[in-house]
């Protein structure tokens, strides 16, 4: 089975890992967002970016997001659950 297959599998199952812990996940997106404002960054490349758990709150705080992955699943979830006028560019 290719890689993308896989991840297409696991797709619906994805967010129940991914934003599991809550606490873990508010500290990542804490890290990132320290680092950018450190960095003075406007725009990011989120690549294997999942069901976007990164890319979409990215984007809700104004950065500019292209969010890429293998995974055709993976994005259509993610595209799902991007809220209307939220500017991402999916790849």
């Amino acid at each position: 089975m290719a890689a993308h297959q896989t991840f297409d599998t696991a797709a619906q199952y994805y967010d129940l890992f991914e934003l599991k812990s809550q606490p873990t996940y508010a500290n990542i997106m804490k890290i990132l967002e320290e680092h950018f404002a450190q960095h003075e960054v406007r725009s990011v490349l989120d690549f294997a970016c999942g069901t976007g758990a990164q890319a979409i709150p990215l984007a809700q705080k104004g950065y500019r997001v292209t969010a890429c992955d293998i995974s055709v699943a993976m994005l259509e979830i993610a595209q799902r659950k991007n809220p209307r006028g939220c500017d991402i560019t999916w790849k």
